[in-house]
């Protein structure tokens, strides 16, 4: 008897679970936590994101409902769908693309984007909670001092297994409590993402016409630019490169390469090369032009390759020239090519920082090695990671990764320089983008 009553309640259970997922956006494959979105606008990038806070939608149509989503739309809209960051509330790096299609035209694009993608229901969930929004929309969302949910009415008030237990939001019990240390790292690195500055140039060891592979840089500016991104002028990194060779030399030996040392100079972040293979052809007074091009993204402290987007563009036509013809094919690349670029960047610089931004710091004036030890045991108490990457009487060197900008760990030194004996006349006589230069002020 008790085996009939447990398998009664176990499918009753399994028909409350279906009943809650028709039409409301349900999951798709991978776990209840996976949703499809679809965006669409002229910029892949906006069409992404769009797609991104698609799948959010569906997944608070998972928690609420259909009916209750829709009455609640304006609120939605305003306190969750409107975010300028989505990744806050999805996981980027578990998205899979399942179409990526431009409707328009190179001149005119459209851009459709459908992807599956995880979503954070914790995240989402605390914003329904904050604004009071519920399957119930008189009720005002969770019960103050208590973090229960009320109960809605019809299949749509099932709660999400895993996500609530006991009908109490996970987010409440004390001991999966977020750490604030953790949260805020979290912060930084969303705000260090969404800020991050680019320089392009173009690699100098092709035989494209130089005119060409600038006038390619400038479409890949503009484009960063329309798009809301931080990006380094060209013009200052053709002054740097007329005026600034031999200072290169002093301060580099030639260990890192020319544009590396630019892109740190003029503090970018990421800095991306582009290199070009033209073919043309003319036929009865008309002119065609194809390129290839490859995009490589560097992190400029390190120089380590982020990625590399290649791009074929298909046969491009001009009745004046083959130069025009090949203009067209390697602009219409780049423009083409940039936003998987300004993609997949942003991702492996997710996973670069995961441990803090790495800041290259040197000391010179190291004559008292036990005195650097002491120095570096306390300034490893204060950061994520420090690593001596080399050390002599004249200079040492540190990597330091630390989750803050760079006037914050020049503010660190101090304060550690500060506590221990021996060290308090430390000075800053360097900066260039994350690389820091301290005078210890002993004695040579």
């Amino acid at each position: 008897m008790k085996s009939i009553y447990r398998t009664m309640v176990l499918l009753l259970s399994m028909l409350l679970l279906i009943g809650s997922c028709a039409g409301t956006g349900a999951a798709v494959g991978g776990g209840s936590d996976v949703f499809a979105g679809q965006g669409r606008d002229e910029s892949l990038l906006t069409a992404m994101n769009k797609a991104k806070m698609d799948a959010v939608r569906n997944a608070v149509i998972r928690m609420i409902g259909a009916p209750a989503e829709d009455a609640q739309s304006a609120q939605l809209q305003e306190v969750l769908y409107s975010s300028s960051n989505p990744n806050r509330f999805v996981y980027p790096e578990s998205m899979e693309t399942l179409r990526k299609e431009n409707m328009g035209s190179i001149d005119a694009m459209d851009m459709l984007y459908e992807i599956r993608i995880r979503v954070r229901m914790d995240a989402v969930r605390n914003v329904l909670d904050t604004h009071g929004i519920s399957s119930n929309p008189g009720n005002g969302g969770a019960d103050s001092g208590t973090g229960e949910m009320k109960s809605g009415t019809g299949d749509n008030s099932v709660e999400e297994a895993g996500e609530v237990t006991g009908n109490k939001s996970t987010s409440e019990d004390p001991a999966t409590a977020e750490d604030p240390a953790s949260t805020e790292e979290r912060q930084f690195v969303r705000s260090f993402l969404e800020n991050m500055t680019y320089m392009v140039y173009f690699s100098e060891e092709g035989d494209v016409d130089p005119f060409l592979m600038k006038a390619a840089v400038t479409q890949a500016n503009a484009w960063l630019a329309n798009n809301g991104y931080r990006v380094v002028d060209s013009d200052q990194i053709e002054d740097l490169k007329a005026d600034a060779e031999l200072l290169y030399e002093e301060q580099t030996g030639g260990s890192i390469s020319l544009l590396q040392w630019i892109a740190q100079r003029l503090d970018a972040d990421v800095y991306v090369e582009i290199d070009a293979s033209l073919t043309a052809r003319s036929q009865s007074g008309s002119h065609y032009g194809k390129a290839i091009i490859t995009m490589k993204m560097y992190e400029t402290s390190t120089a380590a390759l982020l990625g590399s987007i290649p791009y074929t563009s298909p046969e491009t036509y001009s009745a004046s020239s083959t130069e025009d013809a090949l203009s067209n094919a390697l602009q219409s690349s780049v423009y083409q090519a940039m936003p998987y670029m300004a993609e997949q960047s942003r991702l492996r610089m997710n996973e670069e920082i995961s441990d803090g931004v790495r800041y290259n710091v040197t000391f010179i004036n190291s004559t008292d090695s036990r005195l650097m030890s002491s120095f570096r045991r306390e300034l490893r108490d204060e950061v994520e990671d420090l690593e001596t990457v080399s050390q002599t009487g004249e200079e040492t060197r540190y990597a330091i990764y630390y989750f803050g900008r760079k006037d914050e760990v020049e503010d660190l030194i101090y304060r550690v320089a500060d506590r221990t004996p021996g060290m308090e006349y430390i000075s800053l006589v360097l900066t260039r983008g994350k690389s820091m230069t301290f005078d210890t002020g002993l004695l040579p």
